[in-house]
């Protein structure tokens, strides 16, 4: 029975991991340049999806705290996920049937698409300690990631295929990727039944618990305040390479195929790789795996300018998705293992707070830095400097205990 609840509340990443690689990555940022815009300048354009990306995380960082909290009083972590990835597939429905030139509809229904993600995810994590015994934290997180890249990476080979043989169904490939976002959003909905019908609703916490009360407990534990800080800022940096990546890509030359072959290499990379990490942490221990794989990023990122050649980006990727999906998984269960019985929900909305505004900073301090040097290959090396800092944050969190 437990074995059956675990990969239920597993497949939850597997499916909303594709509306994350077609949507969030691909689609909606081509679609917004190709068929939405109406008469926007491609600066406007840019403009336009930074913003509405930047919108739609302010939303989930000012909510995350307060609905966990109430998430924890009400025993609803089961049903908020739910909730929220029902808004999250709506929204997404809603994106594919927009029309050409309505860009404004377009942002409006990709930030419900996005908000309804992220809170999906707050409460997923939240979940995570009440699917999986305290020991097996580690390796239940890296099952869930593993899924999720494996999951994401096939609907996008899918969709990428489907789109480049457009022509073949007698579609245009615009067409061919709105049908793209719609079957994402049908993806997520079929492939969260498990979790709906088999992971059972966790109990209420107390109903004292309040987001400021939760925050002041989460004060008294000095580990857990030093880990956030370091998990900030090196999924800053993170954020930084997920969301510039392409960008990178095409300032040393790759064509706009060779980019998706570099992405797709990235998610079936990061899939095994995030199911190791957790084996190896059951081994190593969780922080020290997390701080190995956080050196070989600082020093994938440092070495990035010198990689002139397609060859050498697709050696990058490869590198950096081998620690990719550790980061992540490993950094959820570390938190995990630090909150207290009843409160998962509101101290993970603490740790999605972090993170989104970790989406945000990064890629303004990245495109800062290859605004300053004029080189877009210096905003890998400025990232490694994020990824050092919470290195650096990480000790005084070990030092701490945790």
């Amino acid at each position: 029975m437990q074995r059956r609840v675990l990969w239920a509340w597993a497949f939850y990443d597997w499916a909303n991991s594709a509306w994350a690689t077609a949507v969030l990555s691909g689609f909606f940022p081509m679609l917004l340049r190709l068929f939405w815009r109406d008469g926007l300048s491609s600066p406007a354009t840019t403009l336009v999806l930074g913003l509405t990306n930047g919108l739609a995380s302010l939303l989930v960082a000012t909510m995350a705290a307060g609905l966990g909290a109430w998430a924890d009083r009400h025993g609803a972590r089961r049903r908020g996920l739910l909730v929220a990835a029902g808004g999250g597939i709506a929204g997404t429905l809603a994106l594919a049937c927009v029309p050409a030139g309505h860009w404004p509809a377009a942002c409006m229904a990709f930030v419900l698409a996005a908000v309804g993600f992220s809170l999906g995810n707050l409460f997923y994590d939240a979940l995570l300690v009440h699917v999986a015994p305290r020991d097996q934290l580690e390796r239940a997180s890296s099952l869930g990631y593993g899924l999720g890249y494996l999951g994401g990476g096939l609907f996008f080979a899918g969709a990428a295929w489907f789109v480049a043989h457009a022509g073949d169904a007698g579609q245009t490939p615009v067409a061919a990727m709105r049908l793209m976002v719609a079957a994402s959003a049908l993806w997520w909905a079929v492939f969260t039944l498990p979790l709906a019908c088999w992971v059972p609703e966790p109990p209420a916490g107390s109903m004292q618990v309040r987001a400021q009360a939760i925050w002041k407990n989460m004060r008294a534990f000095p580990a857990a305040i030093w880990f956030l800080a370091g998990y900030f800022c090196y999924m800053d940096g993170l954020g930084a390479v997920i969301r510039m990546a392409s960008d990178f890509g095409l300032s040393v030359g790759l064509a706009p195929a060779q980019m998706i072959l570099a992405l797709l290499l990235v998610q079936f990379v990061a899939w095994p790789a995030a199911v190791i990490s957790g084996r190896l942490a059951g081994r190593l221990g969780a922080l020290r795996v997390l701080r190995m794989e956080l050196v070989v990023l600082a020093g994938a990122c440092w070495a990035a300018p010198a990689m002139h050649a397609p060859r050498g980006f697709f050696v990058l990727a490869a590198v950096i998705g081998s620690v990719m999906g550790g980061i992540q998984a490993l950094s959820r269960a570390i938190f995990a293992h630090l909150v207290p019985e009843g409160e998962s929900g509101g101290w993970f909305g603490f740790f999605n707070i972090f993170g989104k505004f970790a989406s945000v900073l990064g890629p303004i301090w990245a495109g800062g830095a290859a605004w300053l040097f004029g080189d877009p290959r210096m905003s890998a090396p400025a990232t490694s400097v994020l990824v050092l800092a919470g290195l650096v944050l990480l000790e005084r969190a070990r030092a701490r205990g945790i």
